[in-house]
C-alpha cells in the first residue's frame, strides 16, 4: 500500500487516531509537531487494518514518528512498521519507532524488539507557573518584578502581521544563544528550529496554535506558541526573547500560563540533552519527567 504525503486537509484523520492515545501527555502526540516536522523530513501516512502510520522520510531513510495509532497495540502493527522500513531503508539499523510511551516498553521487549530511552519531558503544574508562590520560585519572582519596574511592555495576541517581526527575534536571538554555547550539535538544532518556526508561523491560521507576543514601545522583543495536548494539558511548543532585556522570559511564560486557567499541567517538551536548557527546565521545578524510548530491531 503507498504512503501519502501529509497535507493540512489531513488533520481530522490523523486527530482521530491521535485520540486513541489522548491520556499520555507526551508533546508528540498531537498534529501540530508532526505536520511542523515537514521542514525537516518528508511526512508520510497510511490506515493499514485501522492503524494509523506516521513515517518521517529524509536522505538517510524512513522511521516511524510514533507508534502504531489504534484501539490497541498488537504484535502484527508493529511488523506491519518495521516491513514497510525494512522495504525503504538499506540500512536495517535506520528502522526504529520513536515516542514510544513508558508503559508500553514491555510489549515491544515482550515480543523481541529492543527499547532505549530517549530524553524526559517536563511537565509542570500550570498553578505553581502562574502564581511562582513560595521560595523555590524567589528567583523568578524577582526577575518578573525587575521587568515590569523598567520596561513598559505590553502582553497581547500574535497578529499575521507580527510574523516578519517574530522571525527577525528568532534571528537576533539565535545569535544570543551562539554568543554563549558554540557546540556543532547545539548550532545544528538552531538551525532546524528556525525551518519548523518559520513554517508554524506560515500555517499557523490554519493550525491549532495559540500565540502570544511581549511589545516594548511596539517592538516585539518575545513571542511564544503553544497548543493544547489533551483537556488538561497545553504544550508550550517555542518561546522565543530578546535575552538582553533581563526577564522577560519569565515574564512571558508567567503571562502564558496565568492566560491558560482551563489546564491543569505544562508540558515543556525535552531538553534535547543539553545541560543548559536542562539547567532552565529544572529550575521552574517539574511536577513530573515523562520518559520516552525508541524501539528498534534487536541486534544480531
Amino acid at each position: 500500500m503507498q504512503l501519502k504525503p501529509l497535507l493540512l486537509s489531513d488533520i481530522s484523520i490523523i486527530d482521530k487516531y491521535l485520540c486513541s492515545r489522548k491520556e499520555t501527555f507526551l508533546s508528540t502526540y498531537n498534529f501540530v509537531p508532526i505536520y511542523v516536522s515537514l521542514a525537516l523530513y518528508k511526512v508520510l501516512w497510511q490506515v493499514i487494518d485501522q492503524h494509523l502510520y506516521i513515517f518521517l522520510k529524509d536522505k538517510t531513510g524512513i522511521f516511524l514518528y510514533l507508534p502504531p495509532l489504534g484501539k490497541s497495540l498488537n504484535k502484527k502493527a508493529v511488523k506491519i512498521a518495521f516491513d514497510i522500513m525494512l522495504k525503504y531503508n538499506q540500512n536495517k539499523q535506520i528502522c526504529r519507532i520513536e515516542n514510544v510511551l513508558a508503559e508500553d516498553v514491555p510489549f515491544f521487549e515482550d515480543i523481541g524488539y529492543c527499547c532505549r530511552k530517549a530524553f524526559d519531558e517536563y511537565v509542570y503544574n500550570r498553578w505553581e507557573l502562574a502564581s511562582l508562590r513560595g521560595g523555590k520560585f524567589k528567583h523568578k519572582r524577582a526577575n518578573v518584578n525587575y521587568f515590569t519596574k523598567h520596561y513598559n511592555a505590553v502582553y497581547k495576541e500574535f497578529e499575521p502581521k507580527d510574523k516578519k517581526a517574530c522571525l527577525w527575534l528568532y534571528e537576533q536571538w539565535s545569535q544570543q544563544r551562539l554568543s554563549v554555547y558554540r557546540s556543532n550539535i547545539y548550532q545544528g538544532l538552531l538551525q532546524d528550529s528556525k525551518r519548523m518556526f518559520s513554517l508554524l508561523l506560515n500555517k499557523l491560521e490554519a493550525l491549532p496554535v495559540l500565540g502570544r507576543v511581549v511589545k516594548i514601545d511596539e517592538k516585539i522583543c518575545a513571542c511564544s506558541f503553544g497548543y493544547p495536548l489533551s483537556d488538561d494539558t497545553f504544550c508550550i511548543f517555542f518561546e522565543i526573547a530578546d535575552n538582553s532585556l533581563k526577564g522577560i522570559t519569565n515574564f512571558i511564560f508567567q503571562k502564558f500560563c496565568q492566560e491558560l486557567v482551563s489546564f491543569q499541567w505544562i508540558n515543556c517538551m525535552d531538553d534535547s540533552g543539553l545541560e543548559n536548557i536542562k539547567r532552565v527546565k529544572l529550575s521552574y521545578h517539574p511536577t513530573k519527567l515523562l520518559s520516552s524510548f525508541t524501539v528498534a530491531l534487536q541486534n544480531e
